[in-house]
């Protein structure tokens, strides 16, 4: 009778640890999938990151070519107006 009641027990204890090592396969699996996913959004973020960084560079240095050509268009319609006043 105490050998019955050990294997019951035994038995019980055995399936309880298969169900725990399968959850805990379940949540590892689970785990890398969301470190995947994290990954790929970190690399999105940086990928957009730079490409901002670029367009905004490019940007940068057009309004100087602007803001410079503006300069020299300003500074001849002030040639041209201060020599035709005299």
């Amino acid at each position: 009778m105490a050998n019955s009641a050990f294997r019951t027990i035994e038995d019980e204890l055995r399936a309880r640890i298969a169900e725990l090592e399968a959850e805990n396969a379940k949540l590892k699996a689970e785990i890398e999938q969301r470190a995947d996913h994290e990954s790929y959004l970190s690399q999105e973020f940086a990928n957009t990151y730079y490409e901002k960084n670029a367009r905004i560079a490019e940007l940068e240095a057009e309004n100087s070519r602007l803001a410079t050509l503006l300069h020299d268009v300003l500074s001849q319609l002030l040639d041209v107006l201060e020599g035709g006043g005299e």
